[in-house]
This record gives C-alpha cells, sequence and structure tokens, in this order.
C-alpha cells in the first residue's frame, strides 16, 4: 500500500493565516496526493477506499475517509488579453480527509498531470506543462501560497459580489495604509469617512482587533507619543 503524506498541518497554516475558510486550497510541495477536508466539494466520493493512513510531518497519522473527484473554478490569467479569466480544474483521486481540517494541493500530483508550479511571489502560477498557458493564479500570504478561487460563480456574480482572497488581503493592506495616513484612527472612525469608503469598499470588512479598540486613536500609537 502506498504511504500518503502531507507537510502542512491545519495548526501550521493557521499560524500563518487565522482565516483559512473550508474552500480554501493550500500549495502543499511535500504532499503525495490532494486531500480535502470538505465533503460538499468532492463531485463524486468512493467511502471504499476509507481508513487509509496519511502521514502527516508532525509524526501524527489521521485516516481517510474515501476518495473522489473535485471540480474546482479557478482564476486563470490570458496572456493575450491581460486579465484573470475563470478555468476549471478538474482534480481526481482526491483524498477525503475530514481531520486534516484543510485542502492541500499536491505540487507532485499537479506535475502527474502535466502542470507546473512556478512560485515566483506575486506571479505564482500554474501552467499548462507544453503551452504555458496558465491554469490558475496562487496567491501568496505570508508564507504559504493559496489557489485562486473564482468565489462567485458566473451564475451568482449578478446577485452577490464579494471580494476574493487576493482582493481582500489587498484591502487589509490599503485599511493599514489609511489607519495611518488619519492620524492612527480607531477603525471605526475610519469607516466613517465617505470619500474614501465609497470606491473602496473597505468599510464592510471587520479587523477584530481593531474593532475591540473603543478609542479613537489606537494606543500603540498613544504609547509611543
Amino acid at each position: 500500500m502506498q504511504i500518503m503524506s502531507a507537510q502542512i498541518t491545519a495548526k501550521i497554516a493557521r499560524q500563518e493565516v487565522d482565516d483559512i475558510q473550508p474552500e480554501d486550497w493550500i500549495l502543499d510541495s511535500a504532499a503525495t496526493h490532494f486531500f480535502c477536508a470538505d465533503k460538499a466539494q468532492f463531485e463524486t466520493l468512493n467511502v471504499d477506499t476509507a481508513e487509509e493512513e496519511i502521514s502527516m510531518a508532525n509524526g501524527n497519522i489521521i485516516r481517510s475517509a474515501g476518495r473522489g473527484i473535485v471540480r474546482l473554478l479557478v482564476n486563470g490569467k490570458s496572456k493575450s488579453l491581460g486579465k484573470r479569466i475563470p478555468q476549471e480544474l478538474i482534480l481526481v483521486d482526491v483524498v477525503y480527509a475530514p481531520t486534516l481540517e484543510i485542502n492541500l494541493l499536491s505540487t507532485w500530483m499537479l506535475n502527474e498531470m502535466r502542470l507546473r508550479v512556478i512560485v515566483d511571489g506575486k506571479d505564482s502560477e500554474i501552467q499548462l506543462r507544453e503551452t504555458q498557458a496558465v491554469i490558475a493564479n496562487l496567491v501568496p500570504i505570508n508564507n504559504l501560497f493559496f489557489l485562486d478561487i473564482v468565489e462567485d460563480p458566473p451564475m451568482l456574480a449578478a446577485a452577490v459580489k464579494k471580494p476574493n482572497r487576493r482582493q481582500k488581503w489587498n484591502l487589509v493592506k490599503f485599511i493599514k495604509i489609511w489607519h495611518q495616513w488619519l492620524g492612527h484612527l480607531n477603525l471605526k472612525h475610519v469607516k466613517n469617512v465617505g470619500q474614501i469608503t465609497i470606491d473602496v469598499g473597505f468599510h464592510k470588512l471587520i479587523i477584530v482587533e481593531w474593532e475591540a479598540e473603543a478609542e479613537a486613536v489606537c494606543k500603540t500609537y498613544v504609547q509611543d507619543k
């Protein structure tokens, strides 16, 4: 029996990004298989292959709950048009591992699919090996690389418009810049500045550690003064 293994655990991932969502997929260069913890993502699932052992880098052994196919809608890139385009990425022989709590994208399995993973900061992506066409973008956040998932499928885009992970990350950085420019105002005060929030939309974000501050100006700034 082939030994399955993975390097990134939920604990390791959450040390880097604390708001990991069930639909997120994280690149794991040491994973021997695709691992999915979310049963709802499986298009097909065979539970006859359950109870396979998965060895984690921390020494823990967890067991699988089946294998199946996961079909993802991801943001790729058109080099001719110079913009993002939705692409379908079909993952086969995906191991259902609810105990893992996160979804892992195996670099080795992508290579087996004749895809090439390019990890180069903001230009990280998954390409077709023969044509170098960009199948999916990878979003770097701290020391992890997230698959750029289309969070709003075309049929729902008209009804609900949510920022994707890359946009959320950029908005958080943008908020922090305005926080400093406006004399370290608390988020509650920053988001009331109408001229800023009209186009940016960051008034909809909730930054817990800032919302907990009742003062108009952050404590760190006052103490430094």
